[in-house]
């Protein structure tokens, strides 16, 4: 409810709770308000949790009138890491570029999938073994901050002890080299584990893969996802490359033969992990890829910009991150799940986990046959995500307790529960990727209005918005020759709308525009 509504829900909330028997006059009911974390629960998983068991909305008689809203952006309800790390990553967040908080929590979610390799499985059911392998895209503009981001939670420590394995395994080789016997023949350098590369072809992949000292498999990172996906048949024209892919995304067998050689990996293990940009997300879900299942198989993560921050705040951005703690926390957790990579383990599900899943499985098997031939593609993969998501969530709780190895632990409910939310995200963020792609044009349009405004700030006056879009409504079929009007007349459209605001500015300076109602489909 504080979530919900901030401060005005007090009164509602003291009200309800009166009623309770474990209510005390002795106690101060403001205090208590006060020192709840609205980011703790949001009304959305309340709701989320009332259907799990069974509540049907409509036989309320409008009790609650639900209208949600595939236009606004999901949240991750706090308590899935610890405290101090998402103090760490909403921080992290706010500094670039005013992100939202879920952006550092995939990121960090995706530096999970590929530290932890290939060799951790969790058994989910007969013949059915999970691994912790992601496919996310980050959707948001070029120039927000999500490669930072992205380094900032765990792949600058991947890519530094991939360099370090590497000098490490060539100071081997020159220091053997210096002790050989006079004429012998030293051997070459010991071949060191990947753990991530920023871009590689098929053809590349298999054959780091395919080394024994990559049975674990590595991750693909690439600032745009796309060139990953581009890549695809780039050298022989036509292919079967994404036939490929498709094998890697379900972790089995994968092969590949060319000209010169022939490689065969049993268990194949690569995750992804890039942004894209919303203009152009419809080459990554769009009805090409939608046809085979492929654009399914990503998660997706919305990194839409905030308000422009004042400087003050940003200083003090620095200042917060620079003293936090957060950072070393997740370097701990990722050093520690890199000395175990190596080793095979096979993480059990506890009874009251197992029947926390398959009622989460039965819910999104419900949702998904109200829902389009593509979502309800995307609905069949989020099933195995579900597993995938636990696992990684499995061995970051566990890891964060020093004494405990989480190959030999049982995932609990209380994780299997954290995922569920975390899945809920991912359910809304895959619900509103489609919708932006299936927006009709016009509304396209006035959305990129509205993100340039919001961007803008205070200094969004109408010419600024003209100059600076008049050459960005091509793919509507606006010419650059009318694309200066085209955009004042969207101007006039949404201020007769009263979507926008127009706002006196001070020291003479030409008035600014500003959202009066955010809405996406406004």
């Amino acid at each position: 409810m504080k979530n919900e509504l901030d401060d005005q829900g007090y009164e509602l909330w003291k009200e309800w709770s009166a009623n309770a028997a474990e209510w005390s006059s002795e106690k101060d009911p403001s205090q208590i308000w006060k020192d709840f974390d609205p980011n703790s629960l949001t009304m959305s998983s309340i709701i989320f949790l009332a259907k799990l068991s069974d509540w049907d909305p409509s036989s309320e008689d409008g009790l609650l009138a639900m209208n949600p809203s595939e236009t606004i952006l999901p949240k991750i309800p706090r308590n899935i890491f610890d405290p101090k790390t998402e103090e760490y990553l909403e921080l992290l967040a706010e500094n670039q570029s005013n992100l939202p908080y879920e952006v550092a929590f995939c990121c960090l979610l995706g530096a999970l999938s590929f530290a932890i390799g290939g060799n951790k499985v969790l058994e989910v059911r007969e013949k059915w073994r999970a691994k912790g392998q992601l496919w996310l895209a980050l959707v948001g503009k070029s120039g927000s901050g999500k490669t930072h981001i992205m380094d900032a939670t765990g792949m600058d420590l991947l890519h530094r002890q991939q360099r370090l394995e590497r000098e490490a395994a060539r100071k081997d080789f020159e220091e053997a080299t210096e002790n050989s016997i006079e004429g012998a023949i030293p051997t070459e350098p010991a071949a060191n584990r990947r753990l991530t590369a920023d871009a590689i072809t098929l053809e590349a992949l298999f054959h780091h893969h395919s080394m024994p000292v990559n049975q674990a498999g590595f991750g693909v990172h690439a600032d745009e996802i796309l060139a990953v996906i581009n890549g695809m048949d780039q050298y022989k024209g036509k292919g079967n490359d994404k036939q490929i892919w498709l094998k890697i995304f379900n972790h089995g067998t994968a092969e590949m033969t060319t000209v010169a050689v022939n490689r065969k990996i049993d268990s194949v293990f690569v995750p992804l992990l890039g942004g894209i940009q919303p203009d152009i997300l419809e080459k990554l879900i769009g009805y090409e890829k939608q046809a085979d299942g492929f654009a399914a198989r990503f998660l997706m993560c919305h990194a839409e910009r905030g308000a422009v921050l004042a400087v003050e705040r940003r200083l003090e951005l620095g200042r917060l991150l620079t003293e936090h703690s957060g950072s070393k926390q997740i370097e701990k957790v990722l050093s520690q799940l890199l000395k175990i990579r190596d080793q095979l383990a096979s993480v059990k599900l506890s009874p009251e986990a197992q029947m926390h899943f398959l009622r989460y499985e039965k819910y999104l098997d419900d949702l998904s046959q109200e829902v389009a031939v593509a979502q309800h593609l995307a609905y069949g993969k989020l099933t195995t995500y579900i597993y995938r998501v636990a696992l990684l969530l499995h061995y970051w709780s566990e890891l964060s307790k020093d004494f405990i190895s989480p190959d030999q632990t049982t995932l609990d409910l209380e994780t299997a529960e954290q995922t569920t939310f975390v899945m809920e995200y991912f359910r809304l963020s895959m619900l509103h990727s489609y919708g932006i792609i299936q927006n009709p044009k016009d509304l396209q349009a006035r959305q990129v209005l509205l993100d340039k405004v919001q961007e803008l700030g205070k200094r969004a006056t109408k010419e600024k918005l003209k100059q600076t879009l008049r050459n960005s409504f091509v793919k509507f079929g606006v010419s650059n020759q009318d694309g200066y009007r085209f955009v004042g007349n969207l101007i006039q459209e949404l201020l007769e709308n009263q979507v926008l605001d127009q706002v006196a500015a001070q020291n003479k300076s030409r008035p600014y525009l500003k959202i009066k109602r955010q809405s996406r489909n406004s």
